[in-house]
């Protein structure tokens, strides 16, 4: 019986220490043309929260350090809701980046009004 508890205890600390690692804040950097015909340029910063969505949040991550984002486009920003964006400027990216699949984050959270 001691062996079992102590497995079980062990078990939940890792679950823990993978938990409290998975949920701390970070920010992404992107510089962001903003207006190519007035020159107007600069940094957009995503602040990533996994707790959410730790999947989909690592996956943001990797995709903006291996440079997926450079030279897409922005399709629209709504201020205090969303942006949208993501196809890759190069076509060969797009194609690599379509294929690649991760698995759904459990649903934790709701976006209904209110």
């Amino acid at each position: 019986m001691a062996p079992m508890r102590a497995l079980i205890c062990v078990a939940v600390a890792l679950a823990l220490a993978a938990g409290a690692a998975a949920v701390d804040p970070y920010s992404v950097n992107l510089h962001v043309m903003v207006d190519a015909a007035a020159g107007t340029e600069g940094d957009i910063v995503f602040t990533i929260d996994p707790s959410k969505a730790p999947r989909g949040a690592e996956r943001f991550k990797e995709a903006v350090e291996a440079g997926v984002y450079d030279n897409a486009r922005f399709f629209r920003a709504i201020e205090g809701f969303m942006v949208q964006f993501g196809i890759p400027g190069e076509p060969a990216v797009a194609k690599e980046w379509k294929e690649k699949r991760i698995e759904d984050d459990e649903v934790v959270d709701s976006n209904t009004r209110g």
